[in-house]
């Protein structure tokens, strides 16, 4: 930390750190209470000061927005309201700055942080400016509500989880004391969650992911689609992860924070032979970001799936995650055993399985056709009526 005049001429003089770089902090040095933390996107005013064993940080404001002579007669004014006895909250810092201390954090403990980081740019788009104590559970309605009108129920489903965990973050760093967003309901689920690619369908994906013009994402969804593991599993994988013969799969950490064993079917570990030489020596899947994996298969996924919808003339939709699901069906299809579908999709609740895997509807007829001839003995059920002896 060093020490500058707070003045328009040091200020403007300031370089900002590159994105992604660590916030840097400078101190008055004519009042160390006053303090400047340059953020790759914004210089902000904060007071820091302790009092009666507790630490305290508000911010103030932003460089250009608030000026240095500004700054200095709001740390008088909020210095003398605290010797009468006003011990001011986390609550009365700005949102934006609550925004920048969740991405920071998402960066450094979250796998995949950039869809978590996207969401909550858009939070702060519509309320960075604001008091934290001024976010209301209201206004996260009123916003999700906003969102909905432009995408899916499950999409919005995630748009809430990630606003709920961004003020979970915040309870944990004392940046505010309650969590708006708990009891607003879960958006209804969508009617579709029970979308499986049927044989004809999963067929032609086959067909389309191996010709297609994009060889790492297409392989990457097929591995999906024959491994069962999330999308999200499937374009991190780092060689290292893999053991010498490449027949087992360990991914040290997952959705739920623990790690998944998956032992390759012969297909799969087909698959992850057409990728190999798409590899760039650390990912399985290498992005043309150097040093990165690939991005989400957008584009790919669609050409596959209008391949798919002209070969079998089915025009339901299907995203990347109901290769998942396909494959939790095929599977319990195949063996019966829900607790061996379990195993394989990593889920910790067998509940959780039994939204993904589902009999087919001739499994369930030629079950239901069992149990009926079980509850007649393998009888006829004319053979039940009774005739009068001539």
């Amino acid at each position: 930390m060093k020490g500058i005049k707070f003045n328009k001429t040091t200020l403007s003089a300031i370089e900002l750190p590159s994105s992604g770089g660590k916030p840097q902090e400078y101190y008055n040095i004519y009042d160390r209470r006053q303090r400047l933390i340059a953020r790759p996107t914004k210089l902000s005013f904060v007071l820091k000061f302790s009092r009666e064993g507790e630490r305290y940080q508000i911010t103030a404001g932003h460089y250009p927005d608030m000026q240095p002579d500004e700054f200095e007669l709001y740390v008088l004014d909020m210095i003398s309201k605290i010797k009468q006895g006003f011990l001011p909250s986390a609550n009365n810092g700005i949102f934006d700055d609550l925004c920048d201390l969740v991405i920071e954090y998402s960066k450094a403990h979250h796998k995949d942080s950039a869809g978590f980081i996207a969401k909550i740019e858009k939070f702060r788009k519509k309320f960075g400016k604001k008091r934290i104590r001024d976010i209301r559970k209201s206004h996260i309605i009123r916003f999700l509500n906003e969102i909905s009108q432009s995408v899916d129920s499950p999409t919005v489903g995630r748009y809430q989880s990630a606003f709920s965990r961004m003020f979970s973050i915040g309870m944990l760093h004392d940046y505010v004391s309650i969590n708006p967003c708990t009891g607003i309901p879960k958006p209804k689920e969508n009617l579709a969650r029970n979308r499986r690619l049927s044989p004809e369908e999963t067929y032609a994906f086959i067909e389309a992911a191996l010709g297609d013009e994009n060889p790492i994402h297409a392989l990457a969804l097929l591995l999906s689609l024959f491994t069962g593991l999330r999308q999200g599993n499937i374009r991190s994988i780092e060689l290292s992860w893999f053991n010498a013969d490449y027949t087992e799969l360990h991914i040290p950490t997952s959705k739920s924070g623990k790690p998944i064993h998956h032992c390759l079917n012969n297909i799969s570990q087909e698959v992850v032979q057409l990728m190999l030489p798409y590899s760039d020596g650390k990912h399985l899947s290498p992005s043309l970001v150097v040093g990165n994996y690939m991005s989400k298969p957008t584009k790919c996924l669609n050409r596959i799936r209008s391949y798919v919808q002209a070969k079998t003339g089915i025009t339901e939709l299907f995203t990347a995650h109901y290769l998942r699901r396909t494959h939790a069906s095929r599977m319990l299809q195949v063996c019966g055993d829900i607790r061996l579908v379990q195993q394989s999709l990593s889920h910790s609740d067998v509940k959780q399985t039994l939204s993904y895997a589902y009999h087919e509807n001739t499994r369930l007829l030629d079950a239901s056709e069992q149990t009926a001839q079980a509850m007649l003995g393998n009888r006829p059920l004319n053979s039940f009526t009774k005739t009068e002896e001539i």
